[in-house]
């Protein structure tokens, strides 16, 4: 295999996930044909604008994105703590539910912009994949918020999503349940991605011992009509 790429899309928005090339085969153009081929897809399945996230430290990654017409429009913070050191009290008692296959999920605000992107697919998947968590949080019978993680000794969430209403306070309620079952697993460290521009979100995990140790910028692509119609063409004929 010489490379790949890995989108979604969704009504108008298109999501760029991941790309890779082989070391042998870099540098001689694959990157940029897999990114025209992806473009080109998308747009031909109704995407009118394309989004995907580069670490801050990843600079080859975010030149190449940068001289293929993409621009810097956001960012996300990665915020880390250790477990047994997170500060959430709560009131009111609060129940973890493992979700399991075939069960619908609970409608729920993601907390970074790529999972209100790809998180209807990816819930459709995650439950299926053994290795993988999807944990639903309720407080005195109120649904809080939903998560999905693989447990290892340093944790990422996956996806994370709380409740429509009163979204800050139920970002603590979840904080709360995730200490003490990321513990009872071995869990030593979670990370946690946000939007930056969550600002109450934010203050509820830097109040409860978060700090942030990298960000991702979020980059983005306006496929106007004219491109997106020569995107469509070349997908059908074949031809540059």
């Amino acid at each position: 295999m010489v490379g790949f790429i890995l989108a979604y899309v969704k009504g108008f928005r298109g999501y760029i996930d991941a790309i890779a090339v082989h070391p042998k085969w870099r540098g001689r153009g694959v990157g940029s044909r897999l990114l025209v081929e992806a473009e080109s897809r998308l747009a031909s399945l109704g995407a009118s604008t394309i989004y995907l996230s580069v670490k801050s430290s990843n600079v080859s990654a975010l030149n190449f994105y940068l001289k293929n017409g993409y621009s810097i429009t956001g960012v996300v913070l990665l915020l880390e703590a250790e477990v047994r050191e997170i500060q959430a009290e709560v009131e009111g008692e609060v129940k973890v539910r493992i979700l399991k296959r075939g069960v619908e999920c609970p409608r729920a605000m993601p907390v970074t912009w790529w999972n209100s992107i790809t998180g209807e697919a990816d819930m459709q998947v995650y439950p299926r994949v053994e290795w993988e968590r999807v944990i639903t949080v309720y407080e005195d019978g109120r649904f809080r918020g939903i998560i999905s993680l693989e447990p290892e000794t340093r944790v990422a969430l996956d996806y994370l999503a709380v409740s429509y209403h009163e979204p800050a306070k139920s970002l603590r309620v979840v904080l709360h349940a995730l200490k003490s079952v990321l513990e009872e697993w071995g869990v030593e460290r979670l990370v946690v991605p946000l939007d930056a521009s969550k600002h109450s979100l934010l203050k509820i995990l830097v109040d409860s011992g978060f700090r942030v140790i990298d960000v991702e910028y979020k980059l983005t692509k306006n496929l106007n009509r004219a491109i997106r119609q020569v995107l469509h063409n070349s997908w059908y004929t074949g031809k540059p």
